[in-house]
């Protein structure tokens, strides 16, 4: 299943981000792949120890953020430069995660539950 997101911002404006999104044992699952974050940890490996955590996710293992506070400081482009065929600016995974940011701080800190009902 994907979700389909407009992170919030105006749809005339901006195309639909399209998020990988399981359902798995009654939980959501989102993969969000944003390549200047594997750079930026690449680039910065104590960052590694901080911000992430290895997660076993359906027998795989994957790496996944484990704090959030840092997303805002590295100036994550919200959308591709190159406009779409309809004039319409298109959303790049930064600007899902910037928009899910305070959902997923709520999570880490045990504030929100994890069930996902449809």
């Amino acid at each position: 299943m994907n979700l389909e997101t407009f992170c919030g911002l105006d749809e005339k404006e901006y195309k639909p981000l399209f998020v990988f999104t399981y359902l798995f044992e009654g939980h959501r699952v989102e993969f969000i792949v944003v390549p200047e974050l594997i750079e930026y940890f690449e680039d910065f490996l104590t960052a590694q120890e901080n911000y992430l955590q290895t997660l076993e996710v359906f027998g795989v293992s994957v790496k996944a953020l484990k704090r959030f506070d840092f997303i805002d400081s590295l100036n994550l482009e919200d959308t591709y430069k190159i406009f779409s065929s309809d004039n319409r600016k298109t959303l790049r995974e930064a600007a899902y995660l910037k928009h899910i940011k305070a959902e997923l701080n709520c999570l880490i800190e045990g504030r929100w539950s994890l069930n996902y009902e449809e």
